[in-house]
C-alpha cells in the first residue's frame, strides 16, 4: 500500500462528500473507513519504530469523515471546517 496515494483518495473523496446527498455520504464514508483501516494496519508495522502520532491522526481524520458523512454532530461545526480537515 502506497500511503501517499492512499491519504490523497482519502482527500479526494472527502471533496466529492461534499456535492452528495446523505446516502451517498455515508457510501463514501464507508470506503473511506475501509481506507484508514488500511492505514492503521499499515501505521501497527511503523509503530513498533517509533511513529505513534499517526495514531491519533488517523482517529481525527476518521472523525471528520464521520461528520461529513452526517453519522456525528460534528461538534456543531460546519461541513465546510470537517472537510479542510480532511484535505490537510
Amino acid at each position: 500500500m502506497d500511503v501517499d496515494r492512499t491519504l490523497n483518495r482519502i482527500e479526494e473523496l472527502g471533496l466529492q462528500m461534499r456535492e452528495l446527498p446523505d446516502i451517498e455520504r455515508a457510501t463514501v464514508y464507508a470506503v473511506i473507513r475501509t481506507l484508514i483501516q488500511d492505514l492503521e494496519e499499515k501505521n501497527e508495522t511503523l509503530k513498533k519504530n517509533g511513529h505513534g502520532y499517526v495514531t491519533e491522526k488517523l482517529r481525527e481524520l476518521t472523525w471528520h469523515a464521520q461528520s461529513l458523512a452526517h453519522l456525528d454532530d460534528g461538534n456543531n461545526h460546519s461541513d465546510e471546517k470537517h472537510w479542510i480537515s480532511i484535505v490537510i
